[in-house]
């Protein structure tokens, strides 16, 4: 992905794409792309849905499967829903502080820490139960696991840093 926002490299952050609309009054199916935690929206919450611009939240309800009915004040049928098929759902980099998960695409941009070693973080893979940031460190390009990154490192959203120590070997590793 290479659009400013996917990549982090923006004020906004991609969480998601929306799929469908979701029964009769307008909500509409999503499916986020998560680095970590379990999706939550509070009522109210401030997003942008590509088409509309800034949209809130009235109710957020988990399918399964990284899929959920999100419902917004400014769409009110189903016809207004179905516009939206395909849409990417972003939030402002500064807001996301305020949920309870870590939006996958919040890391591309960041530098990582490991052993004395500055690395970047290039993009994030959404990958079912375990998704992954592509890393570059001098001519090597490799996987890290976001699971390793929350479990065992330390994540600076301010700083846009991670420090964490990498296991030995994973830079050498096929991607």
């Amino acid at each position: 992905m290479t659009d400013q926002a996917v990549t982090g490299s923006g004020d906004l952050v991609l969480l998601g794409r929306a799929e469908k609309p979701h029964g009769l009054k307008g909500s509409v199916s999503v499916r986020m792309f998560v680095g970590h935690g379990r999706v939550g929206f509070r009522e109210g919450t401030s997003l942008v849905l590509d088409g509309i611009g800034t949209v809130t939240v009235v109710r957020c309800t988990e399918r399964g499967d990284s899929r959920y009915s999100l419902t917004f004040r400014e769409v009110r049928s189903r016809q207004e829903a179905e516009e939206h098929r395909n849409a990417s759902l972003f939030i402002s980099r500064a807001s996301m502080g305020e949920l309870d998960f870590i939006p996958l695409y919040g890391f591309p941009g960041m530098t990582l820490e490991s052993r004395g070693s500055v690395m970047k973080v290039l993009d994030a893979e959404p990958s079912g139960a375990n998704p992954m940031l592509l890393v570059e460190h001098g001519e090597k390009v490799f996987h890290v696991p976001v699971i390793l990154v929350m479990e065992t490192g330390r994540v600076d959203w301010d700083g846009m840093r991670i420090e964490v120590e990498l296991p030995e070997g994973l830079e050498d590793l096929p991607l």
